[in-house]
């Protein structure tokens, strides 16, 4: 099976034979523009010019990827409702992989979703979103500022209506 390089902003190269590349849209799309050949013996490379996908970030996709070679690619379904309510996420809607692989700190999960999105691996951006999720889910605003190192904006009583008299819909409650 044909082996492609694939060299990170900060110059870092890895191996990825054909099938797992192909899980990105990304290199999907830069295969075909490139002219690149499943059946040509040539030595491929394909650049990923985005800062924010360095060799470490990059390394993590790649276990992903060859974790999920051969299955089926995560397609986003047009006739969601997005107003329809969700199970919410727990972490029962993982497999004991997901959760190993997911056990790393918040501050590495950021990247490792920027970098999902840019190379549109659609299974692995599905999977961080949940993990991040599972971050906040029953925490207090403080417990979600200390878990994401968000600092307390200290806001006025004044700036804090103001606030809410923009963004009324979030303060909006079903009946």
């Amino acid at each position: 099976m044909k082996v492609l390089n694939i060299t990170t902003a900060d110059k870092q190269t890895f191996k990825a034979e054909w099938d797992i590349v192909l899980q990105s849209g990304c290199f999907k799309e830069m295969i075909t523009t490139m002219g690149i050949e499943q059946e040509n013996n040539s030595d491929d490379t394909i650049p990923i010019i985005n800062d924010e996908v360095t060799g470490e970030v990059f390394k993590k996709a790649l276990v992903w990827m060859e974790k999920n070679r051969g299955k089926p690619t995560v397609e986003e379904d047009e006739n969601e409702d997005e107003l329809k309510p969700k199970e919410p996420v727990n972490w029962d809607h993982l497999d004991d992989w997901e959760k190993k692989y997911m056990d790393i700190p918040v501050s590495e999960m950021f990247p490792l979703v920027i970098a999902a999105n840019f190379l549109e691996i659609k299974g692995l951006i599905k999977l961080v979103c949940k993990a991040i999720a599972l971050q906040i889910q029953g925490k207090s605003v403080e417990e979600i500022r200390t878990t994401f190192n968000i600092e307390d904006p200290n806001w006025t009583p004044e700036e804090l209506a103001k606030l809410k008299e923009e963004n009324a819909w979030a303060y909006e409650t079903k009946k």
